[in-house]
């Protein structure tokens, strides 16, 4: 486990927090699917929805978010623009402009979709669940279900000359001749074999049809097969050929990830990946995935296959940057026979981190890490404490009558230092060396969970007493304390971590969601509830407006006005997150389980709202836009903006923002305006302080066969204006012209050409007198004419 952590930073398009997730990167969850788009350009994806791309050969990773959060299977690229991924319950998203935005397939389908294949530049077939086929058209994004052989999951399409293959559930397999059309089915290997078909592919002379641990080959265009186990235990999921190879990838129970070129085994050495996708550009340059964020690639045949990224097991506990350029990272994980602990070093603000001291026992899984300066410093399991004099090299246990849990360390100065354990209180004047304790009488009972100094005198105690939250806090160095929480409040909820953001703002973390927050050094305090605050863990303010609080399943929840409102962001991780710092300049690091590293830029911003997703849709002759934030802060609205067929952006509506929130909101939008073509939205997120983002842009393509059609007005009666919608199927000269009952023209509302689709239109009858008027249409052949009625 003694590895080398390369950070590279990538950017979040809906990442309104700016919190980087540096490692593991890209994000260590299972990969489903890979595909080349050019030589440089790569796209990965797979559960909930992770998306990424690289375009230097997979040295670096954009993390696209937003598209959709349900599992992608498949993804292909057609080129460098045009591209499309399908996933479980009927998802389909297609690209047209290289991956900037995607639009939902225009299919109702809810069936998990598995593999897919460009038929052609324009066609697209898609199979899954239930044996459902569909084949679509990828320029005007139409799609058909089309009848199958039979009704078992379809794992795999592959397509060779005018032949295409579908390998599915109890060894089945069917065949189409003409392009998807129509299905056979082929009974060769369903004979004598139930297991599922997961890929199928053709080398030299041979057919190959995969199950999880055999390959079935055909000489004679698969009318008759032989088996070729592959080996015992093995669970592969893809073959893919080259000009001058076969590969197999999957993972072996007892050797770990599995990858086989022409039929012999190479192992990466990643044991915890299950490989489950592969794609080549040429024969030497390829691209493999699986769990675990494994990412793999070679670039001389498949010879050998280096990490582009791999998943790790460490589980980091706690962060320290005791100066800006130098920092420390605690890691635990379990070996075959023992536990092992590992300190990480970093002397490049985080670029890099080295491994450079391995814990044999002394300190089994490390709960926190603190320095005084660049060399000396504190570490401890909770049962131990540890102390270095030269920058984490060399440690040596301190030596001392610790009673409890060592929950944690205050390195105020080097002569004066405070520490927690069980629940008693001890002090240090010798930079950690030498630790006296001091019995805090009336609270035997209680648990101490953190502590906290402002200076020499001032500090706070943070914990529980029978389930209720504890502070305690002295003003005299640790002699004498009081508890400051009024038991009137009845905070039944565990304090964990105590932070001090200025003179005299306090912030004390409780475990599930509670936050008391003071502004005159906790002589009084407010009570903040975080909704969905679960198992949080740790807090810290990086000024005395903006902050993060971390906790389980990669939560990070921002602040922005001192903690009065805490918003959900968007981490990259679901891992728990266990530790927050920000350094002297201001970056902000995060350390998690499973190698989960997140960095703060300091020059970035706390934005107010965390897009989580954004689509578009046709239906009822009008387009509906649907999007969901997963927290709001100061958050003031959403302008919506359109433009039709690449032409420029307008603002075409505006929707009222929930303002502070810590929930998952919906929103959405209606656009009638419209007629035949392409049609991009996006929205314009904007503060109460006028700071805004732009969101990506999605894309509904209109094909509506529209006739010639006049409204009634609405309202009717009316007063003193009222609107009338036309429809043209076709690009004309169209004029709506107003008339009063002598037939006189009063108002010309239309007299130009006009695109097909609907039009409504505006008219103000101010300065008119009452009584009926009368109002005509005249586009190409369409001539029509109704009335109205106007009351003053």
């Amino acid at each position: 486990m003694r590895n080398l952590i390369l950070i590279l930073l990538f950017s979040f398009d809906f990442l309104c927090a700016q919190w980087i997730n540096v490692n593991p990167n890209p994000e260590g969850v299972a990969y489903n699917a890979v595909s080349y788009a050019d030589s440089l350009t790569i796209w990965a994806a797979g559960d909930q929805g992770v998306l990424i791309k690289s375009t230097d050969k997979g040295g670096s990773w954009l993390n696209i978010y937003g598209v959709t959060s349900r599992d992608i299977n498949y993804i292909d690229f057609f080129d460098l623009q045009k591209g499309f991924m399908i996933g479980d319950n009927g998802t389909i998203k297609l690209t047209s402009d290289g991956g900037n935005s995607w639009a939902d397939g225009n299919l109702i389908l809810e069936h998990n979709l598995m593999d897919g294949l460009w038929v052609d530049s324009n066609t697209i077939l898609a199979a899954g669940e239930d044996g459902v086929i569909i084949k679509g058209s990828f320029e005007d994004n139409s799609w058909n279900v089309m009848p199958g052989a039979n009704y078992n999951t379809i794992f795999d399409l592959y397509m060779k000359n005018d032949s295409i293959w579908a390998g599915g559930r109890y060894g089945e397999l069917q065949l189409s001749l003409d392009y998807g059309e129509s299905w056979s089915a082929n009974s060769g290997i369903s004979d004598y074999w139930d297991d599922p078909i997961y890929s199928i592919t053709k080398f030299s002379k041979y057919y190959y049809a995969m199950t999880s641990d055999v390959n079935f080959l055909s000489n004679n265009s698969g009318i008759d097969w032989i088996d070729a186990p592959i080996s015992g235990y093995a669970d592969c999921r893809k073959n893919f050929s080259t000009d001058s190879a076969i590969y197999t990838v999957g993972y072996h129970a007892e050797d770990g990830t599995l990858i086989y070129r022409n039929g012999k085994k190479t192992f990466p050495r990643f044991p915890l990946a299950k490989l489950r996708n592969i794609d080549f550009y040429n024969s030497r340059n390829g691209v493999v995935v699986g769990t675990n964020g494994v990412i793999l690639s070679t670039e001389n045949d498949g010879e050998r296959w280096g990490a582009l990224f791999s998943g790790t097991s460490e589980n980091y506990s706690s962060v320290c940057f005791p100066s800006d350029s130098i920092g420390y990272l605690t890691s635990f994980y379990i070996g075959e026979a023992a536990y092992y602990s590992i300190l990480k070093k970093t002397t490049d603000k985080g670029k890099s981190w080295k491994d450079i001291y391995t814990f044999n026992g002394e300190i089994e899984d490390p709960r926190w890490i603190e320095f005084y300066d660049d060399e000396v410093g504190l570490i401890s399991d909770g049962n131990r404490t540890c102390r270095t004099t030269d920058g984490g090299l060399t440690w040596n246990i301190v030596s001392g009558h610790f009673s409890g849990y060592n929950s944690n360390v205050c390195l105020y100065n080097e002569q004066n230092s405070f520490m927690t354990c069980g629940n008693q209180f001890y002090k240090s004047t010798d930079t950690g060396e030498n630790w006296i304790a001091d019995f805090i009488s009336g609270y035997e009972f209680c648990d101490f969970n953190n502590i906290a100094f402002l200076d020499e005198s001032n500090g706070f105690i943070v914990g529980d007493s029978s389930g209720y939250a504890l502070v305690l806090k002295t003003t005299d160095g640790g002699v004498t304390w009081e508890n400051k929480i009024c038991t009137s409040d009845n905070i039944y909820t565990t304090m964990i971590d105590v932070c001090i953001n200025d003179d005299s703002r306090i912030n004390v973390l409780g475990k599930n969601g509670v936050v008391l927050r003071s502004a005159d050094n906790f002589e009084n305090y407010e009570i903040i509830n975080i909704e969905g605050g679960n198992n949080l863990k740790a807090i810290a303010y990086k000024d005395f407006l903006n902050g993060a609080i971390v906790g389980e399943d990669g939560k990070i929840f921002n602040t922005i006005n001192g903690g009065t409102s805490w918003g959900l962001v968007n981490s990259g991780t679901f891992e728990d997150l266990n530790s927050i710092i920000f350094t002297n300049e201001g970056d902000g690091w995060i350390a998690g389980n499973s190698g989960a590293v997140i960095k703060y830029n300091k020059d970035d911003q706390f934005l107010p709202v965390e897009l989580i997703s954004f689509n578009g849709h046709f239906t009822e002759e009008m387009n509906i836009l649907n999007w969901a934030t997963a927290s709001e802060i100061n958050s003031y609205g959403f302008e919506i903006e359109r433009r039709i067929d690449g032409k420029d952006w307008s603002k075409i509506g505006f929707v009222q923002a929930a303002g502070n929130s810590s929930n998952k909101n919906q929103y959405s939008f209606s656009d009638k305006q419209i007629s035949n073509g392409l049609y991009e939205y996006r929205l314009k997120q904007i503060d109460i302080d006028g700071r805004y983002e732009y969101s990506n842009s999605v894309e509904i393509r209109n094909n509506v066969p529209y006739a010639y059609s006049l409204s009634q007005n609405y309202p009717n009666p009316f007063n003193p204006s009222t609107n009338i919608e036309i429809t043209i199927p076709s690009q004309q000269k169209t004029r709506l012209i107003v008339y009063n009952i002598l037939g006189e023209q009063v108002a010309v509302l239309a007299d130009k050409i006009m695109d097909a689709g609907k039009h409504v239109f505006s008219f103000n009858a101010e300065g008119l007198s009452s009584g009926v008027y009368f109002y005509r249409c005249t586009s190409g052949d369409f001539e029509q004419t109704k009335k109205m009625m106007l009351l003053q």
